[in-house]
């Protein structure tokens, strides 16, 4: 519990220095940027301690960190005393929707650690790369850092994810196993208010637009926004929906010879899925492969003279 203060603090301070930045940058929506303000403060402060650690200036230690997060701060005061009277008019009339947003942000924060919390094991899947990796940033003085599973080498592959997270890690303290769930349950948290704060411009122009005021859209967008984080971390896609409608053999037909067709699961051509169903059949979401897997990898390559070309 300690630990996950402890970050949710950090991410308050990060992201509050990171509204000044963002406050400028997109004076179009309604929120200013509100909504990114967050993961905007910490790839910004993540991004100058990489680039200065990998050109040898700063060491990757807690003290290379606050060096870097001075910088940006630097920046966030020389902008504020600029607009300040602009920033201050701004949150004093965007109350509701700050303290809405803040709601969310804690809300799915505190949500997926819970979830995280029963179930913490570092299995499956990339985890345990993922976990190497920060590690091994954790435990290099500069960057490239160094291979986890290659002595004397430097990491070969895309790490800037997991120096935002090992960024944190150092400088919270927290043992490297708790602050991979804590990042999880972090970047679901800044998911759900980047989605609520697209919605929620998208809402407040519509009805501002059709003649509404701006109390009143305001209002139906703080309202509604709600269901972007909804329908895209809860419900997401229908692939999980679509393998309960396949395992349930629904939509399949057979030819004279006995061979199995369908044309709905053909159209819709996700792989294993566009495949007949082997009994018993159900509707529980069982079948072939990692159905989590299946549901996010949606590109496929495809041949110009494939069949799929010539049916659509």
């Amino acid at each position: 519990m300690i630990d996950f203060i402890l970050w949710y603090l950090l991410i308050q301070i990060i992201g509050a220095v990171g509204f000044i930045l963002i406050f400028n940058l997109m004076p179009a929506l309604p929120d200013r940027g509100y909504a990114f303000s967050k993961p905007f403060g910490l790839l910004i402060t993540s991004y100058i301690f990489w680039m200065f650690t990998s050109l040898h200036v700063l060491q990757n230690n807690p003290g290379g960190i606050f060096a870097a997060f001075l910088v940006v701060l630097i920046l966030a005061v020389w902008l504020f005393k600029r607009g300040k009277a602009a920033v201050w008019n701004w949150i004093k009339n965007n109350k509701k929707s700050i303290i809405v947003a803040e709601i969310l942000f804690l809300f799915a924060f505190g949500l997926w650690a819970f979830m995280r919390a029963a179930s913490p094991d570092i299995a499956g899947t990339e985890k345990p790369m993922e976990m190497a990796f920060i590690n091994a940033i954790l435990n290099s003085s500069t960057f490239p850092p160094f291979d986890p599973w290659l002595s004397g080498y430097a990491i070969s592959y895309y790490y800037f994810g997991y120096v935002m997270v090992a960024l944190l890690t150092s400088i919270s303290g927290v043992l490297p196993t708790v602050a991979f769930n804590l990042a999880v349950s972090l970047w679901f948290a800044m998911t759900a208010l980047g989605a609520y704060g697209v919605l929620y411009a998208l809402l407040y122009y519509w009805r501002k637009n059709i003649g509404d005021g701006d109390k009143e859209s305001n209002d139906l967008a703080v309202a509604w926004g709600w269901l972007a984080p909804f329908f895209i971390l809860i419900v997401s896609n229908f692939e999980g929906f679509f393998q309960m409608l396949h395992h349930a053999n629904l939509f399949w037909y057979t030819h004279a010879d006995g061979s199995p067709y369908s044309p709905f699961w053909e159209w819709l051509n996700i792989k294993e899925l566009n495949v007949a169903p082997t009994p018993p059949y159900s509707f529980y979401a069982g079948g072939p492969g990692w159905w989590f897997w299946r549901a996010s990898r949606v590109v496929q390559d495809f041949q110009f003279n494939d069949p799929f070309f010539k049916n659509h």
